[in-house]
């Protein structure tokens, strides 16, 4: 950035980016655990007791014990499913993305209409300041989670190859 760094409009400008990372972040955390939630769920109807495939594969003398292997596996596994929780976290996930969805929705809005008006006056700083309590509400509700920072760097990456300076109208 150049001297136009310290305009304030960049305050609404830095949570646009910020809300847009974010939606990327937590959809990448909800993609790699609705795909843990899948392979339990298929690991439990594989080792179900009614699987015809243990008919079949449990009367070999291999099969007999690939098939007690698996009933062990699934065992375990409908054990820990309750505990880890993954549909009450994928719930959280999907609330906190769908709440930065309408926060990035509400602060693109006061971005066009920065560049419609040619101007960052009261009445988007007003916008601003509703728009980061929106974000504040967002953050005490948000999953609990380590930050990995490859990962946010990556998304980071994206949204400025997304939303670059150039984008934005600065008064």
């Amino acid at each position: 950035m150049n001297d136009t760094s310290k305009n304030p409009v960049w305050d609404v400008y830095n949570l646009f980016r910020t809300a847009r990372l974010n939606i990327k972040y937590y959809s990448h955390k909800l993609t790699n655990l609705k795909r843990i939630n899948f392979c339990i769920e298929l690991s439990l109807a594989i080792g179900a007791p009614s699987s015809a495939g243990g008919f079949y594969y449990g009367d070999t003398p291999c099969g007999s014990i690939v098939w007690k292997w698996i009933l062990v596996i699934t065992a375990v596994v409908a054990l820990v499913k309750p505990i880890i929780k993954l549909s009450d976290k994928i719930a959280s996930y999907e609330k906190t993305i769908n709440g930065y969805r309408i926060l990035e929705h509400q602060v693109e809005k006061n971005v066009i209409q920065i560049r419609q008006d040619q101007s960052y006056s009261e009445k988007h700083r007003m916008l601003l300041e509703f728009a980061v309590e929106m974000k504040g509400k967002l953050g005490e509700n948000a999953p609990m989670i380590e930050i990995n920072n490859k990962l946010r760097k990556k998304y980071q990456d994206e949204v400025l190859k997304e939303l670059p300076v150039e984008n934005f109208y600065i008064p």
